[in-house]
């Protein structure tokens, strides 16, 4: 349904998440939120520092590259 090229992100809060993004062919992963904020209402538990990287951990050597989201 989606042209050639096209690239599929998902937002991802944990090892879990980022493990189903993998799986299901994502090209890239949005990681967060990484710090909490006062200027919005997040849905989701903060990721942190740690999780990030438990997130990586996740992503390495899979060639689904990942992005950490501030807010």
């Amino acid at each position: 349904l989606l042209p050639a090229g096209t690239v599929i992100g998902v937002s991802c809060n944990n090892v879990e998440e980022a493990g189903g993004a993998v799986k299901g062919g994502a090209d890239y992963v949005g990681v967060g939120a990484v710090w909490g904020t006062k200027t919005k209402n997040l849905k989701t538990p903060i990721v942190g520092v740690r999780g990030v990287g438990e997130i990586l951990q996740v992503l390495d050597g899979t060639g689904v590259k990942s992005v950490a989201i501030g807010e």
